[in-house]
């Protein structure tokens, strides 16, 4: 008997084979309800008090687990979801549900939850309405330690399981650093969430909008995050057929790898440079450097953010100093200081914003809090005396910011040159386009930076006004949307009439997807995650510049996102299949035309 197969939203590729386990955090997390007995409530609050520490502790090691897998930036959500458990008001809330209603803990924080639900879906405030997953992902942890002797007996066997839960949440994918993670599942979230963009980066398979509630704990699923597809006890026939398509595409990716240190090139012969994003020094020691070109995005905010204060001129220099040496001649770009919005800083109040993506952040906390920006300038310069440097402003807004950024970095340099401290004479400015409006004028402000990065993450989010970790508008995210490939488009015409270079370093330049229209704009630069290298250099080697361009061409006239969609994920088969047929055996499941038949 044929198993039963569910459609979802393709989250993170690869495909997965094992016994499915319900995650504690779903609707269900609050676990059976029961009445304390008379006498009983302050045992059990000291009870939901340890859950509380052991969640906190979780969430530490969590943050720390990921900072060590080069997740820093990741990693950081775990610190706000500490902030979490902290609120006072929030725990003597689900105090007094223990204390007045005679509530089990697990039931007090269920219904704790339900109603902070409901008066969120009251608000009008779109803003207050999407952070429930974030606020209740600390909360359904507690959860989580009080079953925890559940949890610990369903997997003490020591196999591997696919995680079933609601929310694509960033402490769901960091399970995966347990060891016991094959795959994600989930009945919520989207492709371009934070936790879909965590699987992704740590390799695992996942798919969303898997909302069967027939789905039962212990049963065999096979997952593709290529097709977004979960087959449901799978018939002896489909278990083995799913199982070569797993064992092939692994064993492809491998002899990928083995190809990843050769350089990017196009089949005709054109030069891609290839960068890394990283979010600090262990980032460039633990991966293989020998891959890339360079840094195409050094993080600096996550070296205040790994810290208690702020990190003075000489501990930033230090840090600077040794990722230069790290990289061996290969050059690093340092953009600035990147805090506000969903990046606070623990140590440094910032004012309460009704919006603060929108607020103050990036370059303008730099340029108001000039003694901030003036010591990292000046750090940045002294190490580039130890490698090819680049300095890549954030969240640019206009031309008086780029002027006024440029005049502050001529001061330090006077100033140490002054005081006979070293440091390379030409390190190149560059402004990265997350703005609509910074792209727009990107013809007038080109002429006085050095480089262009265009940080596709909030500029497809602010050129489309969607956040894409709002369940209820996730949809609407799209980055083939033909007006956002417009604006790439005329970004990239403006950086190359003016001779400036630009390069991707937002989620884009990871998808070979969205690599293949970039490319036929001219763009010869992708800075991604490490763990994206290999594929992306592979489709590379099988599109000659001027096929690129025609699939530009035709993607800037189709109407619809969907229609652009489909037309580059059918032309990215076509190329994958033409370069990987002399390696694979059946392919790259999923994405291979042959393997999908």
């Amino acid at each position: 008997m044929a198993g039963r197969l569910l459609k979802g939203i393709p989250v993170s590729p690869g495909i997965a084979i094992g016994s499915l386990f319900p995650l504690d955090g779903g609707d269900s997390a609050g676990g059976p309800a029961r009445v304390l007995a008379s006498g009983e409530e302050e045992v059990e609050v000291a009870r939901l008090r340890a859950a509380v520490e052991l969640a906190e502790a979780e969430l530490d090691r969590l943050r720390g687990a990921l900072a060590a897998r080069g997740a820093d930036r990741e990693g950081q959500i775990f610190r706000a979801q500490r902030a979490v458990l902290h609120d006072p008001s929030a725990r003597e809330e689900i105090e007094r549900e223990v204390r007045g209603r005679r509530l089990n803990a697990e039931a007090a924080i269920h219904a704790f939850l339900e109603r902070y639900g409901r008066v969120l879906a009251e608000v009008s405030d779109p803003l207050s309405r999407e952070r429930l997953a974030d606020f209740r992902d600390p909360w359904l942890m507690v959860v989580a330690a009080l079953r925890r002797g559940e949890r610990e007996r369903l997997l003490e066997g020591g196999d591997r399981v696919v995680l079933f839960a609601e929310d694509l949440t960033p402490s769901l994918a960091a399970f995966v650093e347990e060891g016991r993670a094959l795959a994600l599942v989930t009945a919520r979230g989207g492709r371009f969430s934070h936790g879909a963009v965590l699987a992704r980066s740590l390799g695992i398979p996942a798919v969303a909008g898997i909302s069967d509630r027939r789905l039962r704990g212990g049963a065999t699923v096979v997952v593709n995050g290529d097709e977004g597809s979960v087959l449901v006890e799978p018939s002896p026939e489909e278990l083995a057929a799913s199982e070569r398509r797993r064992a092939d595409r692994v064993a492809l990716r491998e002899r990928l790898r083995g190809l990843a240190r050769e350089g990017g090139v196009t089949a005709d012969g054109e030069r891609v440079e290839i960068g890394a994003n990283v979010e600090g020094l262990r980032d460039i020691e633990e991966f293989d450097r020998s891959t890339v070109d360079g840094v195409g995005l050094f993080r600096t905010e996550f070296v205040y953010m790994e810290r208690r204060e702020f990190p003075s001129e000489e501990e930033q220099f230090g840090i600077y100093r040794r990722a230069l040496a790290a990289m061996e001649g290969k050059p690093i770009v340092f953009r600035t200081l990147d805090i506000g919005g969903d990046k606070p800083l623990p140590y440094f109040t910032t004012p309460a914003e009704r919006n603060p993506v929108l607020g103050w952040r990036g370059l303008r906390i730099s340029l108001q809090w000039r003694d901030l920006f003036l010591v990292q300038l000046r750090a940045i310069l002294r190490a580039s005396v130890h490698g090819p440097s680049r300095i890549l402003l954030p969240m640019v807004t206009n031309l008086e910011e780029v002027r006024l950024a440029r005049r502050l970095l001529a001061e330090v340099k006077g100033d140490l040159a002054r005081r006979g401290v070293p440091f390379a004479p030409e390190v190149p400015l560059g402004v990265m386009v997350e703005v609509p409006a910074t792209a727009l004028a990107l013809p007038h402000l080109v002429a006085e930076v050095d480089f262009v990065s265009l940080g596709t993450n909030d500029l497809v989010q602010y050129a489309l006004a969607v956040d894409r970790d709002n369940a209820w508008v996730a949809s609407l995210y799209e980055p083939f949307d033909p007006g956002v490939l417009a604006l790439l488009d005329g970004a990239a015409k403006a950086a190359l009439a003016a001779g400036r270079p630009i390069s991707v370093c937002g989620e884009m330049a990871g998808d070979p997807v969205a690599v293949l229209p970039l490319l036929g704009m001219g763009i010869r630069s992708f800075s991604m995650s490490p763990v994206f290298v290999a594929e992306v250099k592979t489709v590379l080697r099988g599109v000659r510049s001027e096929e690129a361009e025609r699939m530009r061409d035709e993607a800037l006239r189709l109407p619809t996102a969907a229609e652009v969609r489909a037309f580059l994920v059918a032309k990215e088969r076509e190329v994958w299949a033409r370069e990987t047929a002399p390696l694979r055996g059946a392919g790259r499941a999923g994405l291979d035309p042959e393997a999908a038949t």
